[in-house]
């Protein structure tokens, strides 16, 4: 997203030059190529129809690749040009252009985007936004969005600087690449290409194995990443592409280019989310951009196309386009919550406006160097960065700034923190033992085991509090999105958590009651009827099979001398909740009852109903219908009194939580003196 423009000046003299010898063979001066900025438009315009959700391009996030070919190009292309010229690389004027090039934009959007989210987020997200805050402006933000969910997930609609993850991965790579290139020139200057090449396929290899061993991380990381960028860094070593290309017929060159294109354009339509990135599709948009950038020659079909004047015109201001696009996204998300194709036709043509208005008023101005010199680009830079960074940390200290908010939304934001302290615990890694784990309550007495996904935490942790006090105890074998019961195909380590789980279970006698609970529809389905993300439908194999793997588990427990409380599905709701609710508080002034009608959850979540409460007629089973508890009246309402029941969409908070235990309680003692 940040590659340099084609274009660049004398090197000025600069303190502490790297030396290096000029390659044996000069290279032509570089000229400025129309077809590139055609290319970004082809990068950029496919990430914001997919970032809007438009239908039909399921893979234009791969439009980064594309702009990782370009910057691996532009960048060894003006390095190497350097060298032939001056026979060094001046690393000081290297990060002079990389800072005028990615900061001053970048600067306005997070102060933008600081401004809006103090506006409207709750202290939750807030707070995460001054920790993205401090990762962009340490360029992090790759490490740190790995480390919090994945790319596609929906939390990540709602994080205005969730795209900075790819200008970190360009600067964690030139914080090497330049002294590499020097390197290189100077030790093995004919070998050049060759050891990138061998670089780029150490880098694909990686990548490969992180598809396999840890997708979500590799998605965001520079090693995995490196090839790409690589790859545009081997077409600039080849320095006769312009003589090659005028040597080759008109057709061939055609053919190539358009080949190209058409590769690129086949990964926006084939690929979507679930296809492995960075992996061996990734090579379909990097191939076809590296083709593009070989054999588009004027006069050719590729050419004419990427040249044409809105297309040249959107790549000048594709920079600006990418950064501005995810907050204003994000915060209309927020605000207004989803709209219509129209709608976010209308946002992505007024996210052009502003980059338009952003790349005249601030791009521009800072590549001067007559207008803006180095000391003030540095300066600049280094003070920006900092309070970049001093901001994010004061919002992450300060909790998100409650302080903020008036009555009615700060019952919002307790209603997101209002979650279980063994959320990220008592599940979701294998221990060594189970002896002893995620144990809390009287000891002394029974034990009643907790089995399933994050749908039963907060339920846990309600009874871990009141277990004490009724006499025993309670122990928790929950792992986020995890099927409670193991299925033969699932590979996953959570299948072999809860067979481990099991075994444990059926070989304690202290525990017995095992209480089984589970967002049920996401195992089974729900199709067009989820809300928010679409589980299935289901295969019909599917179905039975959980549901005879259901009955096996039961007969166990059974045979053990357990008995089994299989909780129904919860009422889920279309919106997130807090997050709804915050919405209308800022639109309107406050909040108002919502929920979904009966009728419409027993619709939507009728595979799971059909499949988990027909196995009460097992011996020693009972089910909760937590229907039951929250629903009266023909309505499923999301709120008790003026608290919401839910932390987001499916989630019940603490205090819903505790409107289920009302259920739960009474039916644990009864199991227990029976």
């Amino acid at each position: 997203m940040s590659e340099l423009a084609v274009q660049t000046g004398p090197a000025q003299a600069g303190p502490a030059p790297l030396i290096a010898p000029s390659p044996a063979k000069a290279r032509p001066a570089l000229a400025y190529r129309p077809e590139i900025d055609g290319l970004r438009a082809l990068a950029v315009l496919p990430v914001l129809f997919t970032h809007a959700g438009f239908a039909g391009l399921g893979g234009g996030h791969l439009g980064v690749d594309v702009f990782f070919v370009i910057s691996g190009y532009l960048i060894t292309a003006i390095l190497l040009r350097e060298l032939d010229r001056e026979g060094r690389v001046s690393i000081i004027d290297f990060y002079e252009r990389r800072a005028r090039r990615i900061l001053p934009v970048l600067f306005v959007v997070v102060a933008a985007s600081f401004v809006a989210a103090w506006i409207v987020m709750l202290p939750k997200e807030f707070r995460d936004f001054g920790q993205s805050m401090v990762a962009t402006g340490s360029f992090l933000s790759n490490i740190f969005f790995a480390s919090e969910n994945g790319y596609f997930l929906r939390a990540s609609d709602f994080k205005p600087l969730l795209h900075t993850w790819s200008l970190s991965v360009e600067e964690q790579f030139y914080l090497v690449f330049p002294l590499l290139l020097a390197g290189l020139a100077w030790l093995a200057p004919g070998r050049v290409a060759m050891i990138l090449a061998a670089l780029a396929l150490a880098s694909f290899g990686w990548a490969l194995h992180g598809t396999r061993v840890a997708p979500d991380s590799n998605f965001f990381m520079p090693l995995g990443r490196g090839w790409e960028l690589l790859a545009g860094a081997m077409l600039a070593c080849w320095g006769g592409a312009a003589e090659w290309r005028s040597r080759r017929p008109a057709w061939l060159l055609d053919a190539l280019s358009m080949a190209g294109l058409v590769a690129i354009l086949a990964a926006y339509l084939l690929w979507d989310d679930t296809t492995p990135n960075p992996g061996l599709p990734t090579l379909l948009p990097v191939l076809g951009a590296c083709a593009i950038i070989a054999f588009a020659a004027p006069g050719t079909l590729a050419y004419r196309l990427l040249t044409l004047r809105a297309m040249v015109g959107i790549g000048l201001v594709s920079y600006s386009a990418y950064l501005w696009h995810q907050p204003l996204f994000v915060f209309t998300r927020l605000l207004v919550g989803d709209l219509p194709g129209w709608g976010w036709g209308a946002m992505i043509a007024a996210t052009l406006l502003i980059a338009w208005a952003s790349w005249a008023v601030i791009e521009a101005p800072f590549r001067d160097r007559a207008r803006i010199g180095r000391g003030a680009v540095f300066g600049f830079g280094g003070a920006g960065l900092a309070a970049m960074i001093a901001a994010g940390m004061a919002v992450h200290l300060q909790g998100g700034l409650p302080g903020r908010l008036d009555e009615t939304r700060l019952l919002l934001a307790s209603a997101q923190t209002d979650v279980s302290p063994y959320r990220d615990s008592c599940g979701n890694s294998l221990p060594e033992s189970f002896d002893g784990y995620c144990v809390f309550g009287e000891t002394a007495g029974p034990t009643v085991a907790f089995i399933g996904d994050s749908h039963g935490k907060e339920l846990f942790w309600r009874a871990s509090e009141r277990a004490g006090e009724e006499g025993f105890a309670v122990q928790a074998f929950l792992w986020n999105a995890c099927l409670p019961v193991a299925l033969p195909e699932d590979a996953r380590g959570c299948a072999e958590f809860v067979v481990q789980a099991r075994e444990h279970i059926i070989a304690s006698p202290e525990i017995e009651i095992v209480v089984i609970s589970a967002n049920w529809s996401r195992y089974l389905g729900c199709g067009d009827l989820c809300y928010g993300e679409d589980y299935g439908p289901m295969p019909a194999a599917r179905v039975a099979a959980i549901g005879a793997a259901l009955r096996r588990e039961i007969a166990a427990y059974a045979e053990a001398g357990k008995s089994v409380l299989l909780v129904s599905q919860i009422p889920t709701m279309p919106w997130d909740i807090p997050r709804h609710l915050n919405a209308r508080a800022l639109r309107d002034g406050g909040i108002a009852e919502i929920g979904v009608a009966i009728d419409s959850h027993l619709e939507r979540a009728a595979v799971a109903i059909d499949t988990v409460e027909p196995l009460e007629a097992l011996p020693g089973v009972e089910v909760l219908r937590p229907r039951r508890v929250f629903c009266a009246d023909g309505r499923c309402p999301a709120l008790r009194g003026d608290r919401p029941l839910y932390f987001d969409d499916n989630h019940l908070n603490g205090h819903g939580a505790e409107a289920l235990l009302s259920m739960l309680m009474p039916r644990l003692d009864a199991m227990i003196e029976g």
